[in-house]
């Protein structure tokens, strides 16, 4: 699953970007690939467990804020070069390992030595990485077979339309599938201005809310009275409101 952002869609394109992704991931347990997907060569093989208690126990301890390092075979680049070349010319380099966090880990199926898991994981996460160590943590070694998206933030397969079925759409109805722009700012609070207020804001100028108005400081959508979107303000600790990002239409 893509999201596509258009237009004035693509100012507040950040937050999908930075958005929990969810994944249904497909393991083959019992074998270690050098590349830890189905394209590499066998290194190690064990036999898997066929413990499913056993699996969910150890899927629990993936579970919260970590630290993770990069597969050599990734397009994140080391001094201009991507690392899957550094890879393919046989060099092992140096790779810092990264801040991530996995939200949830829970076994879908279990079919022999094929482990289907669905999580929920942070930006940054390589889901190759969380398989070969998930079959590590199980002693029998474990590669990723395939890899599904069905979720990032807010949207999941459930609101999402496949391209084929997109193309055989008339104008009209491709318009229809299109989702509001503030949709993608649904994790954040809102406030409604009054109209000289968002006036101000849509030129850009910060505005003071009265104290018993609005909530703790932060991100905040900001809608008219009338329910128009008009953009992302930050409410400070002094209580005023400061432009982020703006629709164009909103003036």
């Amino acid at each position: 699953m893509l999201p596509l952002c258009l237009g004035e869609a693509t100012k507040f394109s950040q937050w999908i970007l930075d958005a929990p992704k969810g994944y249904i991931a497909t393991i083959k347990l019992g074998y270690v690939s050098d590349t830890l997907d189905g394209e590499g060569h066998i290194v190690q093989q064990a036999a898997p467990p066929s413990d499913r208690e056993l699996i969910d126990r150890v899927l629990l301890t993936f579970v919260g804020p970590q630290q993770q390092t990069p597969p050599m075979h990734a397009a994140i680049k080391l001094h201009g070069k991507p690392l899957y070349s550094y890879a393919r010319s046989g060099q092992t380099v140096h790779r810092e390992a990264r801040n991530i966090e996995i939200f949830s880990c829970t076994i879908l199926s279990l079919v022999e030595e094929v482990l289907t898991i669905e999580c929920l994981v942070s930006k940054g996460t390589y889901i190759r990485v969380l398989a070969s160590d998930i079959g590590m943590k199980l002693g029998c070694g474990g590669y990723l077979m395939a890899l599904e998206r069905v979720s990032t933030g807010p949207y999941s397969l459930d609101n999402s339309i496949g391209l084929e079925d997109l193309m055989e759409l008339d104008e009209v109805q491709r318009r229809a599938c299109l989702l509001p722009v503030d949709s993608l700012l649904s994790g954040l609070p809102s406030l409604v201005v009054e109209d000289k207020m968002a006036q101000d804001i849509t030129h850009g100028r910060s505005a003071r809310l009265a104290q018993s108005t609005g909530g703790s400081a932060g991100l905040y959508r900001i809608y008219t009275t009338l329910n128009q979107f008009l953009g992302l303000c930050e409410l400070t600790q002094e209580h005023v409101l400061r432009p982020i990002r703006l629709m164009a239409t909103a003036s």
